[in-house]
């Protein structure tokens, strides 16, 4: 028995099986607009373990402690402006590199059409974790690239969705120097999508975009706009909603079939703390950040220390 087993409406596209597969006879390959695993007749030998790892078979969640939910952003305004909402990931992954720790987190690939999970502890590479990339990013390589820096008891940082921090969690098991902050996550589009709009926007212009960000902020927090910088100079701004990819990505038409039904964003919440975009705060209080707020949901033991490192930054 193995992953093939698992239908497509029960399938995140973690990638999990993929790495734990110890004859790699399981690619990820694109199917539906979407990545799912494929594999190998020749090389499977029937070991199960690709199935019994899957999070949607596995994964077992942890009853939290008393949640705590706050409201925050960062001191430094242009950092604030940098983030999609209030800065939080910015200073979670700064505490971890200031430990000596590495961060996972997703970052765009070459050409800005699809994302990827990079283990980093890069200020540059952390700079382009920052943002919400909206499609679903691809995590191969760094289950192992995880397990290794924990073998040498470096401290890492996971960030991503819910059900890519279950796949992780399912691959590493429990430990003390693995911390997670997951998305609230509304649920990524095809990569297929983003694709297409920065082949539109390179046509009109006549030139290949060189910088990429899907939520500029235009003098306050919202609404969003994307913001696309070209090799000939030019820099093209345009609000989400109104763009071909965000009215795909906004109107729910195109998402993985797992994500119209998804396992691992009810309660219990999975992760130490749970960030994302406090929008609606202006409808609660006067006071807050214009500029972005961020909402943090804290789960564990864990995530009370970070609570340390908001307070400081």
């Amino acid at each position: 028995m193995n992953v093939s087993e698992i239908s497509g409406k029960n399938c995140s596209g973690c990638g999990l099986c993929a790495a734990v597969c110890p004859k790699n006879a399981i690619k990820m390959e694109n199917k539906d607009f979407f990545l799912h695993p494929v594999v190998s007749a020749e090389k499977c030998v029937d070991c199960g373990i690709c199935f019994e790892k899957c999070p949607h078979n596995s994964f077992k969640r942890e009853e939290n402690s008393e949640k705590e939910v706050y409201s925050a952003w960062l001191k430094d305004q242009n950092l604030v402006s940098q983030s999609s909402s209030g800065g939080l990931f910015f200073a979670l992954a700064k505490s971890i590199l200031q430990k000596g720790g590495k961060v996972c987190g997703s970052v765009y690939d070459d050409g800005f059409c699809g994302a990827k999970h990079i283990v980093s502890d890069d200020i540059s590479d952390i700079m382009k974790m920052r943002t919400s990339k909206y499609v679903q990013s691809k995590t191969e390589g760094v289950f192992g690239e995880i397990k290794k820096a924990l073998d040498e008891n470096i401290p890492v940082l996971f960030t991503g969705t819910p059900c890519q921090a279950a796949a992780v969690k399912n691959f590493i098991g429990e430990n003390e120097n693995l911390y997670f902050a997951t998305l609230i996550c509304h649920g990524p589009t095809s990569d297929e999508v983003l694709k297409a709009y920065v082949s539109e926007l390179e046509n009109k212009e006549n030139s290949k975009i060189t910088g990429f960000n899907m939520r500029k902020k235009v003098k306050k927090w919202l609404p969003m706009y994307i913001e696309a910088s070209f090799e000939n100079g030019n820099v093209k701004t345009e609000a989400l909603h109104l763009s071909t990819f965000g009215r795909i990505f906004q109107s729910n038409v195109l998402m993985r079939e797992s994500c119209y039904e998804c396992g691992y964003k009810d309660f219990p919440l999975i992760g130490d703390v749970v960030i994302g975009d406090y929008k609606g705060i202006e409808n609660i209080t006067e006071n807050y950040n214009k500029m972005g707020v961020s909402c943090v949901i804290v789960c564990t033991e864990k995530g009370k220390s970070c609570l340390k490192v908001f307070r400081r930054i």
